[in-house]
């Protein structure tokens, strides 16, 4: 009987080292476990030249060709520099734009008149 318990104990668990691995959650670390909760990125700097290109990239894509841009402002967000943009479209409604440290554009969020 002991040896039983002992073998069906040990058959369960290797099978849940094998499945969890021996640090219990994959038996790896993901990229939450490299620093006090936070992911360490590289930092990828865009110019604001890139930025501007990526703006118009975002407008013709998106069926905004009449937009123009009014101005870029450069912002300094704790992971680097962002890129915020006003556009204004024919009938003089403003937006706004975002392009964070990382090359992503957000938006487009209405200004009030």
């Amino acid at each position: 009987m002991n040896k039983l318990v002992l073998t069906i104990s040990g058959v369960i668990f290797s099978c849940s080292l094998a499945f969890a691995g021996p640090s219990g959650y994959g038996g790896c670390p993901g990229p939450m476990m490299k620093g006090y909760g936070q992911a360490q990125y590289p930092i990828q700097n865009i110019g604001e030249a890139k930025a501007k290109d990526m703006i118009r990239q975002f407008l013709d894509s998106n069926n905004m060709k009449d937009y123009k841009i009014i101005n870029i402002q450069k912002i300094q967000v704790p992971r680097g520099t962002a890129y915020y943009a006003t556009i204004e479209g024919k009938n003089k409604q403003q937006y706004e734009i975002h392009v964070n440290p990382w090359g992503y554009v957000v938006g487009p969020f209405a200004l009030p008149r």
